[in-house]
């Protein structure tokens, strides 16, 4: 329930999945708070989306108030409707779910410190999450970080041709095709089933004033799957310091310095919860997530830019960044090795 009288909204444009909104209600107090409308073309079961959100931000809440910290401002709080439900579904069948607004910034410049503070914060929400049970939360997304599924669409993709697409991006598909080994990575590994975030992007961490990481955000994706991919998209969205819409692909590439201060600050984070073989595997869940992510900006591109709200073209430079960033991670995958062999 929101308290106080109504007094502005405004749109939120970050982010390009779920339409967003800032509230502020005025009473003795100033009181803000986040609105969303969830995209069901990105999420089609929203419903599961919200209760496990519920559910994981609940658990939280009572681990950093164990541990001594402050839940209203390190973890999401849900606002609840005047019936106690965590989401309301309106006229048109659409689900909204309101968050309590945390003061706070999202940093746009990474560097080896604030890239340190950011892999901790990942580190350390893993590290509350694990003993978390994961048959307490639904799939939400099946498949998400699925690269054979995504590999498949590509050839699906490739064949129907929908947007007429195919002959300009040749190149690109037979790249996909040549590291189509990727999708395995992961066989015959013994790496166990955890509730992770699943989006571990460098801007889903909150900033305070003082420059320290507060607040892990965008629980949307949290659901079981495997820690390396946590490490791996934290890697790939931080490290790459030409970022993902580069048009000149020359300067993108695995930035060492960057992959070592995130690794320092994630392996610090999570301490002893991360296993042997997860240790090992972490510079495969590198090269699995931006090979991933090349797939599916590529399907996207394909399908006619049907997923992704992005400007024409767009899904083109992001597949192409990211087929440079996975080229520049594999002749860098012995020096990764070494580096978290050495913390």
């Amino acid at each position: 329930m929101f308290h106080g009288d109504f007094s502005g909204a405004k749109l939120l444009k970050d982010g390009n999945i779920n339409d967003s909104f800032a509230l502020q209600f005025r009473s003795h107090h100033i009181h803000k708070y986040v609105i969303q409308r969830i995209n069901p073309r990105v999420y089609p079961n929203p419903k599961a989306v919200i209760c496990n959100l519920e559910k994981v931000s609940e658990y939280l809440e009572q681990v950093i108030t164990e541990r001594g910290g402050d839940p209203r401002n390190e973890s999401v709080n849900i606002v609840y409707t005047h019936d106690m439900k965590s989401f309301y579904k309106d006229s048109e069948g659409y689900f909204w779910r309101a968050y309590r607004y945390i003061d706070g910034k999202n940093l746009k410049t990474v560097n080896s410190s604030t890239f340190k503070k950011v892999g901790e914060a990942y580190g350390r929400f893993l590290l509350d999450l694990s003993s978390f049970p994961v048959n307490a939360l639904d799939i939400s997304i099946p498949e998400y970080r699925d690269a054979n599924k995504r590999y498949a669409q590509l050839l699906k993709a490739e064949n129907r041709n929908k947007a007429g697409r195919v002959e300009e991006v040749e190149d690109l598909i037979s790249k996909a095709k040549e590291y189509s080994s990727f999708v395995s990575l992961y066989d015959g590994k013994d790496l166990p089933l955890r509730v992770v975030h699943n989006d571990t992007k460098f801007g889903n961490v909150l900033f305070d004033l003082d420059h320290k990481a507060t607040c892990v955000l965008d629980l949307d994706t949290v659901m079981p799957g495997l820690l390396p991919n946590d490490f791996g998209e934290m890697i790939r969205t931080g490290a790459n310091k030409a970022g993902k819409l580069a048009t000149d692909l020359d300067s993108v590439s695995l930035d060492l310095d960057l992959f070592k201060a995130g690794s320092i600050g994630f392996l610090k984070g999570i301490g002893d919860v991360i296993t042997p073989e997860e240790k090992s595997s972490l510079v495969d869940g590198v090269i699995y997530m931006t090979y991933l992510s090349y797939l599916s900006f590529l399907v996207d591109h394909l399908n006619g830019d049907s997923h992704y709200t992005v400007k024409p073209g767009e899904n083109l430079i992001k597949a192409r960044v990211q087929l440079a960033l996975l080229e520049d991670e594999i002749k860098k995958m012995d020096e990764m090795r070494s580096i978290l062999a050495s913390i």
